[in-house]
């Protein structure tokens, strides 16, 4: 039987609409209302960097497409944001070692 998360009772509070407080540096117990919170993407490694994986096609704004004279094959990958994106294409042609000029693209 797996062992449950050190902190599956907060969690389950959590979802269940309880207030929680944690104890700040000085001895207070403080409300975590006002906390964003996310779930972290999951992440891929191209060429040796770390970015954002691709998300389902159907809820993204933001494309790599990539296609070669006389293939047939094509890659396309669809990204959470623009960051994410870019951070892909840069991964892409990194072992290129030329520089590509691309409206955005990160230096």
């Amino acid at each position: 039987m797996k062992q449950p998360h050190k902190n599956a009772e907060i969690l389950r509070a959590i979802a269940d609409g309880d207030t929680i407080e944690w104890m700040n540096p000085h001895g207070d117990w403080v409300g975590f209302t006002d906390l964003k919170w996310r779930i972290k993407p999951k992440s891929i490694t191209i060429n040796g960097v770390e970015c954002e994986a691709p998300v389902p096609f159907d809820v993204s704004e933001y494309r790599i497409c990539i296609s070669m004279p006389g293939l047939s094959n094509r890659f396309r990958a669809d990204f959470a944001n623009e960051n994410a994106t870019l951070a892909v294409f840069n991964a892409l042609i990194k072992p290129f070692n030329e520089t590509i000029t691309c409206e955005g693209a990160l230096t």
